[in-house]
């Protein structure tokens, strides 16, 4: 094909310009095809045209030129499948995991399956990019925070500090730094649904709620526990739990009986006082009867290696792929034993007993 004359491109119509266009780009002469694409979008705007021209300019090297093309694309038909797919992956390609996923997520669930697979592919390439980001953000930002928190001036400023996201009033072992570890990660991951298993008393529930307020968007976050009722009722289930016959538990336990409580009544008394009800859900049971995947998951059942056998392939069951794993008394022999049965675990970062790993993929425990 040779370039035509100033004279013949006149006799055109926008209709004939457009194909000539096209004609060029898929030859390779993406140079020429640009400022023919670009006159007839500027002469008659339209959505294929923008995402034409912004091909072009893509294959160009212009990214910037070719993101505004398949920005305007999208804003003359939202529903143009094809703009939406080329700049999802044009962010995918500038690292902007962010703004890729939630585009490519809508393509995904509207194209066909001989499309969907490549659709998915970069899509979960976003997600590992969103995710790396994510291991470098709360690194620095938990250094940082927690940095500022030991520079405070006085135990008093310190005390303040913390109260956003740390209840000392609620019985329970959950320190400062594990809270704020758990309320930075949530506040850097943005999760959509949150599952704790473990509650007691409800001082880390109080913690994740926290984080939810704090985000400002709607998220779907459980905790359930076993709700025991009585001193013998604990006993017997963590006894079979351990093997243990007469298994002591702790004076803490006794807080909420003797005030009339189960220990879940009891946590949900702790989290209307603190005004936190409405961002939460409890539930009282076994959380493998939970239906659904959570996006984050904080798992108080993992004491040691008896109990992370027992309980982490069904954890790691209800986490999304890509989801993240936070642990309570986590130390180096259970943390061996996490990673030998989530295999796609990513070990992130550990403030005194708690840890966090990202769970790559859909985990398929050993």
């Amino acid at each position: 094909m040779t370039p035509l004359a100033a004279t013949e491109m006149k006799n055109l119509s926008r209709e004939e310009k457009h194909a000539l266009g096209v004609r060029l780009l898929a030859s390779g002469r993406a140079a020429e095809a640009s400022p023919i694409l670009k006159e007839v979008l500027d002469e008659c705007p339209s959505s294929d045209l923008a995402n034409d021209w912004a091909v072009a300019e893509l294959a160009l090297g212009h990214s910037a030129n070719a993101k505004r093309g398949f920005t305007q694309a999208l804003a003359l038909d939202a529903d143009n499948v094809e703009a939406a797919t080329n700049l999802g992956i044009l962010l995918a390609s500038r690292r902007r995991p962010e703004e890729a996923i939630p585009l490519l997520e809508e393509v995904a669930a509207r194209v066909g399956d001989s499309q969907r697979a490549a659709v998915m592919q970069v899509l979960n390439h976003c997600r590992i990019q969103s995710a790396a980001i994510t291991l470098r953000e709360t690194k620095a930002v938990f250094r940082d925070v927690r940095n500022k928190l030991e520079r405070s001036a006085s135990p008093a400023a310190a005390e303040e500090a913390g109260s956003e996201f740390w209840f000392p009033d609620i019985t329970g072992w959950f320190s400062r730094a594990d809270a704020l570890h758990l309320y930075t990660a949530i506040k850097l991951t943005r999760p959509r649904r949150i599952l704790e298993i473990g509650t007691f008393y409800g001082r880390s529930t109080a913690t994740i709620c926290t984080a939810i307020k704090s985000l400002g968007t709607c998220v779907d976050f459980i905790t359930i526990d076993l709700d025991f009722r009585s001193e013998e009722q604990a006993k017997k289930v963590f006894g079979e739990i351990h093997g243990i016959d007469d298994i002591p538990v702790g004076e803490q336990f006794k807080e909420a009986f003797e005030l009339g409580f189960s220990t879940t009544e009891y946590a949900e008394y702790q989290i209307r006082k603190h005004r936190l009800s409405q961002y939460v859900t409890f539930e009282s049971g076994d959380f493998r009867n939970l239906l659904g995947e959570f996006d984050l998951v904080f798992a108080d059942v993992m004491h040691e290696p008896v109990e992370i056998r027992k309980n982490l392939p069904a954890i790691l069951r209800k986490l999304s792929p890509d989801g993240i794993l936070v642990v309570h008394d986590l130390n180096d022999a259970n943390k061996q034993v996490i990673e030998s049965i989530a295999g796609t675990a990513e070990f992130i970062s550990q403030s005194e007993t708690l840890g966090i790993f990202r769970i790559h993929g859909k985990a398929s425990p050993a």
